[in-house]
């Protein structure tokens, strides 16, 4: 997280998009390889001595983690998912954009049509004034 924290603040085209798509895919991998990590020591811990269930766990783990970065970079998982957030956010910044357009058009005629109503009920009361007067 704090190299794809750093390539987001320093890297200009790497965006909110990539850092998401990557962090979110880089913790997948890394409990992914912890669990494979857990589960070979908890296996292993039942007929060894406990380093060599630990360490054996650590080292599976570690493989997972590298196994699973290879079929990331082989298949572009973390990609896929940057083109797809890219993709929502173009989708979602248009369909906003477009709401924001009628909430805009809606605000200004009633706008318009609050003054109208006060301007009339201004010129109504200044032309019963004048009629008064007569």
């Amino acid at each position: 997280m704090t190299l794809n924290s750093i390539s987001w603040l320093f890297e200009e085209n790497y965006r909110w998009t990539n850092w998401l798509a990557t962090t979110s895919t880089d913790i997948v991998k890394a409990v992914l390889g912890a669990l494979a990590g857990i589960l070979a020591g908890i296996v292993l811990a039942s007929g060894t001595v406990a380093v060599v269930a630990i360490g054996s766990g650590i080292i599976i783990g570690v493989i997972v983690s590298i196994g699973l970065n290879s079929i990331d970079k082989r298949f572009e998982i973390t990609k896929s998912l940057i083109k797809y957030l890219e993709y929502k956010e173009r989708h979602l910044m248009k369909t906003t954009g477009e709401e924001i357009h009628r909430v805009y058009i809606a605000t200004v005629s009633s706008f318009l049509k609050s003054i109208k109503i006060k301007a009339r009920k201004a010129l109504n009361s200044f032309l019963s004034e004048l009629v008064n007067l007569w």
